[in-house]
């Protein structure tokens, strides 16, 4: 910040000229008055001397204190860095008074996307993964609350300050930082930063060749928990300084993989593909087995972001899920991405007593979408809003976690809830389409027709021609037509039927289908084959579908009847 700015953020050019206006008011009417009482001349030369001696002084004044509605408070400089906005000592008086509405949380740490520097575009990747790579270190850490990733890349390039980003967080620091890629060589810089006082508690930079980076990240994780106080374990240090793989090519792979999950668009083949070289190059490196297993999982049934496999495949695709999640534990028993594969997997093939053994401490945490509404499902819905409530307030930000924390409001029952946390969700990503998808199972559910209808056609609009998400579909008929618009839920339905000529899209999806078109009879048909796969442990391509029917989502009258009742009661896992 240049000296002439710093001059104005401090108000001292409006306290001089409010000072020059006042002395020049005093001296006029002290010239004018003074003569009436036959005052001596000296005592108006004093004054004026005074008044111009006085005006350094206030100068001065007006560089050391800030006058707030919380009284005269002395100002130290705490001003945001170059280029991320500026805070004033009475803005921080307002931020502070606000921010006792609002207790920060302990320890806690937001780590914003590093600035990727790297001269070759198609690096870029790497910073990604490195910002990626020192959160999972610093969560090692059980002393200290970090912020989720979903959380703080909506931060990439921001204007905001620090102090601005660090009350949407909800935090009592900020990491920020840059790296440059480029050959064998990498340049990370990063500091950490009071969010209170903008004061800068540790900063470093490091340059050293690719095949020290996980001394690197180690190292930033030490000293961000040193300089935040947080203790730690010789058992977490060691982790933090486990190194997952002895090949920084394996390495670059397996980020370059990871960059291909994290930001979807379809290439889980192409990721595949650079994991198999990771792990051609070092065989013993865990976490590129348990992304694998991960992907695999993923695949299982009808998603926002994908249609479920065919029933020829899903026995293959299992066996691929154990099998690359077993190499991963093989190497690592605690490995993070081979766990979340097999609680995956536990859930969409009923093997529900298995979720929990997966469970490492801390992983609660992290649970979103299946992972928290497996509760609900599971029959623990007041535990599942707890949770979800807990995640939230972890990661305030995170568009994700306030979506699947609607959701286990709206099976709670909790409408106005669930509505709360849809919208704010949409506030962060209007794109998400099941949003509108429970915005308008809410409103139907209360008697909201016409709310309800604007939600549907709002989510028709996101969906597009886009046939991968078939998972929609069966909600949407069964939506417009439990507010009476039956041309539309015809319309859905003949959409489904030429996608089910090519394709198997599983009895959950028929199952709603049909209690779109009201035939109680096919419907508890397609319930009765669920119920025959649960028990077998076969999954079931609209496992989402026929789940939102068990927690009757639309609180419909004809899922309360006795045969529904009881063929839900034998849909659930062991």
């Amino acid at each position: 910040m240049s000296f002439l700015r710093e001059l104005q953020q401090r108000n001292v050019f409006k306290v001089g000229a409010g000072y020059a206006v006042v002395a020049w008011v005093l001296i006029q009417v002290a010239g004018e008055i003074l003569p009436t009482f036959d005052t001596p001349r000296w005592v108006l030369q004093v004054i004026t001397l005074a008044l111009i001696v006085g005006f350094p002084v206030s100068l001065v004044l007006a560089w050391a204190f800030e006058l707030t509605p919380g009284g005269i408070l002395r100002d130290d400089g705490r001003h945001s860095a170059p280029g991320s906005g500026v805070t004033t000592a009475g803005d921080t008086a307002n931020r502070d008074s606000r921010a006792t509405k609002r207790k920060r949380l302990q320890n806690s740490v937001a780590v914003l996307p590093f600035e990727n520097l790297s001269p070759n575009p198609d690096d870029s990747y790497f910073a990604a993964g490195l910002h990626d790579e020192i959160l999972n270190q610093l969560t090692k850490i059980a002393a200290l609350n970090v912020i989720a990733r979903t959380s703080v890349v909506q931060y990439a390039r921001t204007q905001k300050s620090i102090s601005e980003i660090a009350n949407e967080l909800n935090v009592e620091t900020v990491m920020e930082g840059s790296v440059r890629f480029a050959g064998d060589r990498v340049r990370v810089t990063t500091q950490l930063i009071d969010a209170t006082s903008d004061a800068h508690m540790w900063s470093e930079t490091y340059e050293r060749p690719f095949k020290d980076i996980f001394a690197i990240e180690s190292d930033i994780a030490i000293n961000v928990a040193n300089a935040m106080q947080a203790t730690f374990s010789a058992a977490e240090r060691r982790e933090i300084e486990k190194i997952p793989t002895t090949s920084p090519a394996a390495y670059g792979l397996y980020l370059r993989a990871r960059h291909i999950v994290y930001t979807g668009g379809g290439e889980a083949e192409r990721a595949h593909q650079l994991l198999d070289r990771a792990i051609q190059i070092d065989p013993r490196f865990a976490r590129a087995y348990g992304l694998k297993a991960m992907i695999y999982a993923a695949s299982f049934v009808n998603t926002e972001q994908r249609a479920g496999v065919g029933a020829t495949d899903r026995e293959t695709l299992e066996k691929e899920v154990r099998s690359w999640a077993e190499k991963a534990f093989a190497i690592d028993p605690k490995n993070p991405e081979a766990r979340a594969a097999i609680r995956t997997l536990s859930i969409l093939t009923w093997h529900w007593s298995d979720f929990e053994q997966a469970m490492e401490p801390g992983d609660e945490t992290s649970l979103v979408t299946f992972g928290l509404w497996f509760y609900s499902w599971r029959g623990q819905r007041e535990y599942a809003v707890q949770l979800g409530e807990k995640i939230a307030k972890l990661n305030p930000n995170d568009a994700a976690v306030h979506m699947s924390l609607g959701v286990v409001y709206a099976y709670a029952g909790d409408r106005d809830a669930s509505n709360e946390a849809f919208r704010k969700m949409l506030e962060m990503a209007p794109e998400i389409v099941l949003g509108h998808t429970f915005l308008a199972f809410n409103e139907i559910a209360m008697g909201n027709s016409d709310r309800a209808l604007e939600e549907l056609r709002l989510e028709e609009e996101l969906l597009g021609d886009d046939t991968r998400r078939i998972v929609f579909l069966p909600d949407l008929a069964y939506c417009y037509s439990r507010i009476g618009h039956h041309d539309d839920a015809k319309r859905i339905l003949q959409e489904l039927e030429t996608l089910g000529r090519t394709m198997d899209l599983g009895a959950g999806t028929w199952a709603t289908a049909y209690l779109a078109m009201g035939d109680e009879k096919r419907a508890l048909e397609q319930l009765e084959l669920v119920a025959q796969k649960a028990r077998n442990h076969e999954t079931d391509q609209g496992f989402l579908n026929v789940m939102s029917l068990r927690m009757n989502h639309l609180d419909d009258p004809t899922l309360k009847k006795p045969e529904f009742v009881e063929v839900f009661s034998r849909i659930k896992g062991d």
